[in-house]
This record gives C-alpha cells, structure tokens and sequence, in this order.
C-alpha cells in the first residue's frame, strides 16, 4: 500500500509538472511569437471555422499567470467574399483548460467595435457571419467553429452594429447599433444579454435576455436541442415596423407603445409565449376580406401554448377603446383548440371568459374572423348585456359544431326579435322568432337542450306575429325554462324542438299571474325548415288580478280579426280579480 501511494504520487507530480512545463513553454515560448505566426493562425481559424478569416496584427501581453493577446481587424468573409463579421480590437485572455481540451479555450473574449452581418438568402438559409447555420440543411459548413463559440467561458461585445438582410423578403437591411452582448457558457449552460438601438424610427434601445440548458451528450453549439426561456422588452417601439421582416398571423398597419416578451423553448422548438403590452393608434386586419379593426389603445397580457395539434391562448387584463367609442373593459379569456394535423382546421375547442360586453362584441364582430354563420347570427340577434362566468366547448368547426356545452350568467340581456313569417291561415302573418330585453339569466345548454333560469325587472318580451302589439312590458317576470332537441328520423329530418316553461310569475300594468307553458315544433304543415313553424303551443295558468279592458291585447293573431274586435269593443270596463288561462 505504501508502494502505490508513492508511487500515485510521484505520477501526479509528474502530471502537474508536464502540465506546469507546458503551460509555461505556452506563456513564455509560444504566445511572444504569436505575430510571426499570423498567416498560420489565419489558415487554421479558417479551417475550424468554416470560412475565410483575416487578422490585421496580433499583440501579445503576458504579465502574469493568465497570458491574453489582442487581435486587430479581425475579418470573417462569406462565400461571396463579403464580411460578414469585423472586429476592430479582440483581448483574449487563456484559459488554462486549453491544454486539456487542445485547442484555445478562453477564460473572457473582448471585443471592442463589432461589426456583424446576419443574412437569409433566397432559399431560406441562415448565414451568421458568413457561417451556414440553417439547421433544415442536410449539413452546416463546418459545426466545429459554432461548437468552439458556444463552448468558450465568456465573450463580451461592446459598441457593436449588427445588420439583418432577409434576400427571401427583399425587405431593406436593418441596422442595430450601440450593441452590448454577453455570452456566458457552463458544461450544459448558455446565458446571453443583448442591449441594443434599433433605428429611429423603430423606437427607444431593446433589451433581449435567455438562459438555455442542453442535454449532456449534445453539441455545445446545436441549439435545435437547447431549452430554456428568452426575454425581450420594448420600452417605446412603432410594432408596425415588424411587418417588413416578420410573418404575422394578421395585417398590422401602424402601432406604437411598449411590450414585454418571453418564448419558451423545448429542444429548439417554442413551447409557449407570454407577451404584455400596452400600444395605442393599432390598426390591424384579422383576416383579408375584413375590414380593420382600429383601437385607439389596448392593453391586456397574452400567453399562447403550442403543442403537437393542440393550442391554446389565454388573455389577461384585456382593455381597449376602439375608434367608433367601443370600450372594453379589463377582462379574462382562455382558449384552447384541437386541430387535424399541426395546422389542419379547428376540430375542437373549450373557451372560458370572466365578461363579456355583447354589444361591444356586436359592433366588433364584423372586423372579426368569427365566420359567415356567426357573423349572421350576431347581426340578426343584434345581443346586448354583460355575460360572466362564461364557459364554451364544442367539437367540430368553430361556425358549425356537431355538439357544444355553454354555461354563462348575463345581466339586462337582449336579444331582437325577427320579422313575422309569411301569410299564414286567416290572412294573418305567422309567428316569427321571439325577442327580450332587461333579462337576468343563467344558463347551461348543449346541443342536446338546457335549461335557463330567467329573471326580468323592467324589461319586456317580443313575439312578432303573435300580437296585434308584439312588445309586451314587463314589470317583474320570473321563471324557469327547459327546452331539448331530438333529432329527426333520418338524418335529413329536421329535429323536433321542445321549449317548457315552469312557475313563470308575471307582472305588469295590464296583468299579474302565474303559469306554465310547453311548445313544440309542428308536425310539418306549416311553414320555415320542414314546415315545422309556428308549432303546437299549450299554456295553463292563473291570473291573479288585471284590467279587463286590456284583455284583447293578449288574444293572439291566430284568433279571427272579427272575434277580437267584438272583443275590444265590447268590454268597456272592469278588473279580473281572479281568473284561468288554459290554451
């Protein structure tokens, strides 16, 4: 035991006298002729980089352990022969685990006036500073000199000027100055701040930070396997600039104000983005046959999720104001759909809204991409009221779901009334859709039926056709509702509808009571879809006290003309004290 002991440690003293030999022969032997060995350096640095490199001087200061050079008017030329990268002043200072990993490795790389061209060709190739960095390629030019980059321990860039040309949008070349830059490398970690000034017209300078990890047996410089998170934060930015260079999901005219950024990575590919802003004078275009939608401020914090033919987008705090008067106030909505294949069409999807202004939305929903059967229902609904608590899910397209669950609380709901049908018997109209405004609701459906609890203080109800007087004033009105649909026969029957109306209590200046109410679609002899309309309508009830002479308002249209008028002309007066409804 005493043998090997010595032995192992004659052996590490011999080691760390190799390594002491070296590291001083490197010192004091080889660094002082650094200059004179210019051309090879260069021939090397172009070989483990993978393009043409040029160095104007080497300077070599070794006061002291840690030997550090200068480089002077260090160039990186592309194929073309253009610089893609200038460096104006390079310190360097060694690292010692250069002689362990056998090629320079650096404990801080300095770098004083930067000049950095970032390109895309017309193939959609990335080229930085003249190295091909497209991963989609079958091979990078040489990956040795992205891995070298990303495995030295920390680079700093100061007053620097990064150009960005994109061949493939034949957009003009934008130009950042006074850029700042700090890489830092661990064993499996990447950390990297830019600061930097767009042009002027852009807006004020940018920060940009990330923090990565990569797995352990990956490349240092194969950041499609990289995951981590990346910041970025616009204090003042016209955003319609990002158009010329960036693909948007929408047409984005003009827009100025701050955000704040952040993109989740996992293995190169984003997983999610968080955006907060807050702009003002935006006009955009949701989709091309739209017309825009122009907001004089908005403000709110968006959040997306991606994931293999999922996605989702949850939206925090959104106000805006738009250019018609439309205020909408802060509010919360959460989304997530299912798409056929990674951007197929919309297959399902759950949406869940803490409020909702219905006219606002109205008067929005033609600059909204909400489809043609939507856009149609909103204009003819013409809804009004505060809907809360709002939760939706559906399976199938957005504008035409094959089943759907809704559940939704809404205040002093409205909803117009549609034009009465066509001549009917007796040379009456026929019933059209009904209307109500002042209701309180809440409400759980789905494509099966529902129920609905509905509550109405100074409101009314509408039933054109109906009534010679279709608006009736409501001064209190309470009552459950049910309805259920059945599918017909064959698929090409129109469903059967059931509507039930439960314990209604009604309150008004012309009548106070109470019933119960059924409808049902008809059996085919009408008019509408299958002839269904206006249906079989059944209602029991009692009336507790009213004002006879307003009896004929409540005969509906389906009495002969003759019967009503005898009607009206014949009672000239009295109360109802007590009374039976039973139709």
């Amino acid at each position: 035991m005493r043998l090997a002991l010595r032995w192992t440690a004659v052996l590490i003293f011999a080691a760390w006298s190799l390594v002491l030999i070296a590291w001083l022969t490197l010192h004091w032997g080889i660094l002082p002729r650094l200059g004179d060995w210019r051309p090879q350096i260069e021939a090397h640095a172009s070989a483990a980089l993978g393009t043409p490199t040029r160095i104007g001087a080497i300077r070599v200061h070794s006061s002291g352990w840690v030997p550090s050079f200068e480089l002077i008017d260090v160039q990186l030329l592309d194929r073309e022969g253009r610089v893609g990268l200038h460096l104006a002043r390079v310190l360097a200072a060694l690292s010692p685990s250069s002689l362990l990993a056998l090629e320079p490795r650096f404990a801080q790389l300095l770098v004083d006036d930067v000049s950095l061209d970032i390109r895309r060709d017309r193939d959609g190739r990335f080229f930085v500073a003249g190295l091909d960095l497209d991963s989609g390629a079958t091979a990078p030019a040489d990956p040795a000199g992205i891995d070298w980059f990303f495995a030295q321990h920390e680079i700093v860039i100061r007053h620097g000027t990064v150009r960005w040309t994109d061949e493939q949008r034949a957009a003009p070349p934008l130009a950042l100055t006074a850029v700042n830059l700090v890489l830092r490398n661990r064993a499996r970690g990447h950390e990297v701040r830019l600061d930097a000034t767009p042009p002027a017209d852009w807006g004020a300078p940018f920060t940009l930070r990330g923090r990565f990890t990569q797995p352990r047996r990956a490349r240092a410089g194969d950041w499609n396997q990289w995951s981590g998170e990346v910041f970025a934060e616009l204090p003042g930015a016209d955003v319609s600039q990002l158009r010329r260079h960036v693909d948007l999901p929408f047409d984005l005219d003009k827009g100025r104000g701050a955000l704040r950024a952040w993109a989740v990575l996992d293995r190169g590919v984003v997983a999610q983005t968080t955006v907060d802003l807050a702009l003002a004078e935006v006009s955009l275009r949701l989709a091309p046959a739209l017309p825009a939608l122009v907001l004089e401020q908005v403000a709110g914090r968006f959040q997306a999720r991606y994931a293999a033919g999922r996605q989702g987008l949850d939206v925090e705090g959104l106000s805006f104001v738009t250019d018609d008067g439309v205020r909408w106030a802060p509010s919360t909505l959460r989304l997530g759909v299912e798409r056929d294949g990674a951007q197929g069409a919309i297959s399902a999807g759950r949406l869940s809204l803490d409020a909702l202004d219905l006219a606002a939305t109205a008067r929005l929903a033609a600059r909204l991409p909400l489809g043609a059967p939507l856009h149609a229902w909103l204009d003819a609904l013409k809804p009004v009221g505060q809907v809360s608590d709002l939760v939706a899910s559906w399976r199938g397209a957005l504008d035409a779901p094959t089943s759907y669950e809704v559940s939704a609380r809404a205040r002093r709901f409205g909803l117009a009334a549609g034009p009465a049908g066509p001549a009917a018997v007796r040379g009456e109209s026929a019933a059209g859709r009904p209307g109500l405004s002042g209701a309180d609701i809440e409400l759980q459906a789905t494509d099966k039926g529902g129920r609905a609890r509905l509550a109405m203080e100074d409101g009314s109800l509408v039933f054109p056709g109906v009534f010679a007087e279709p608006v009736l004033p409501m001064r209190q009105l309470d009552a459950r509702v049910e309805w259920r649909r059945q599918p017909g026969a064959t698929p090409q029957a129109p469903a059967r509808i059931e509507v039930a109306v439960h314990d209604a209590r009604i309150r008004n200046d012309d009548v106070q009571g109470q019933l119960n109410g059924r409808w049902h679609t008809g059996p085919g002899e009408g008019f509408g879809e299958g002839q269904r309309f206006p249906g079989v309508l059944e209602i029991a009830g009692r009336i507790d006290h009213g004002d006879a002479t307003r009896v004929v308002r409540y005969l509906p249209l389906g009495v002969p003309a003759a019967a009503r008028g005898y009607v009206q002309r014949a009672v000239l007066g009295g109360r109802i004290t007590a009374g039976t409804i039973d139709i």
